[in-house]
């Protein structure tokens, strides 16, 4: 963490990299994923890396898609489960998994960024900036609950991190339909 840093208020960081992003896809249709065809992505489900193949993506976002997919900055900087797309990442995502079936699972997802909590305590966030057409957004990837920093590569991390004031959850009205593939473990 870069404890120079600070943050604009909550507000104000929800108001900038929504508008970032909602630009970038309204705007960049170079890709499968822009253009809103099926493609693969990859994120973390309780720790494990899972595909995401997502079948359709809605901006602004369909108002019944309600199963979180949560955008981190890459837990492993050298080694992001996904390049920068359109001017946004490079970046890691993180969905809950079921514990049945393998992890597997179909929903509509509602796309939602992690990014440091302005009132957070000095070092208990880790971010990297993440490239969002000509600007970056401070997004998180490892919180400390009091016993040492852990990845955000679980939906409860990320949702516990939220609840204790760590990290907030900004929607960007984005949503998408996704099979998520499992490990087979």
């Amino acid at each position: 963490m870069k404890p120079e840093r600070t943050f604009a208020t909550r507000a104000r960081t929800a108001v900038v990299v929504g508008g970032v992003l909602a630009t970038l896809v309204a705007l960049a249709p170079a890709t499968p994923a822009a253009a809103g065809e099926p493609h693969n992505e990859h994120g973390w489900g309780d720790g494990a890396v899972v595909t995401l193949q997502i079948t359709q993506e809605n901006s602004p976002a369909d108002p019944s898609a309600s199963t979180p997919e949560y955008v981190i900055a890459p837990v492993v900087a050298s080694s992001p489960l996904n390049e920068a797309e359109d001017g946004f990442g490079p970046f890691d995502l993180t969905v809950r998994v079921p514990r049945a079936n393998h992890g597997s699972y179909s929903s509509k997802f509602r796309v939602l960024l992690v990014v440091p909590d302005e009132n957070a305590p000095a070092g208990a966030v880790e971010w990297r900036d993440v490239q969002a057409g000509d600007s970056v957004v401070p997004i998180a990837y490892a919180v400390d609950f009091g016993s040492g920093k852990l990845p955000l590569t679980s939906a409860d991390r990320v949702e516990h991190a939220a609840s204790l004031g760590l990290v907030d959850l900004v929607d960007i009205g984005i949503s998408e339909v996704c099979h998520v593939v499992g490990n087979s473990g």
